[in-house]
């Protein structure tokens, strides 16, 4: 005999303890990770490499996918490797993963493979990908992902690579995979952009602003000019 304790929904916690969720705070940071010490980086995360000098590791303050020596990550032969996050506690209201990705690697879509996936209990979700359409290139981007598919559950980030084969993969000047900046934010609340959001206990309201009409989650302008009762 056992038992597991699960918090409410609009509450977040453990289930031995819970406190409320304020769905109205829509900049709130559940988690974050800089790499700014690899050290605590590399006890948390989980590496797994195929090759012994090429790979995921933490350096310069990012995840970085190549060789830390001689950068890129050609060595003349198929390589692979995973890096995985430890378990973030996604909101039962959803979230998005942020980050600042690099992905410079050849743009041939059947080699230099790369997926970013959720590993939930649920089943594992592929959040964005090579083959889905990131842009390879030496420039950093700002890449969100939606973390509506895994809400409420806890979950790993898994970055995934795979040159598939073992001919020269880093063309001049290529420098690999660095991802730097992670930030899981709560998505907060679904009122209407012309719409207030009040937070109360385990719940929250939505209301339409003034001169706008609806149940808050959907709000529609009210044409004034159009009812002889509110122009005049």
């Amino acid at each position: 005999g056992t038992f597991s304790c699960a918090c409410n929904a609009g509450y977040e916690g453990d289930g031995t303890q819970c406190v409320d969720v304020d769905e109205c705070d829509t900049a709130k940071v559940a988690a974050s990770e800089d790499f700014s010490d690899p050290i605590a980086a590399a006890s948390s995360w989980g590496i797994a490499n195929s090759d012994d000098l090429v790979g995921w590791k933490f350096v310069e303050g990012a995840l970085y996918y190549g060789q830390a020596v001689t950068g890129g990550y050609d060595n003349g032969q198929a390589n692979a490797g995973t890096a995985v996050s430890p378990k973030l506690a996604v909101p039962a209201q959803g979230a998005t993963l942020s980050f600042s990705l690099v992905f410079d690697v050849e743009d041939e879509s059947d080699y230099d493979l790369f997926s970013i996936v959720a590993k939930a209990p649920t089943g594992d979700v592929v959040l964005a990908s090579k083959a889905t359409g990131l842009t390879v290139g030496a420039a950093p981007q700002a890449i969100e992902l939606d973390l509506s598919a895994v809400a409420g559950q806890e979950v790993a980030v898994s970055f995934e690579f795979d040159t598939v084969d073992d001919f020269a993969k880093s063309p001049p000047g290529v420098t690999g995979i660095w991802v730097n900046d992670l930030v899981l934010r709560g998505a907060g609340h679904v009122c209407d952009e012309n719409a207030s959001c009040a937070n109360e206990v385990g719940s929250f309201t939505c209301s339409c602003d003034a001169g706008y009409f609806g149940d808050g989650k959907s709000c529609a302008d009210v044409l004034e000019c159009d009812d002889p009762q509110l122009n005049n």
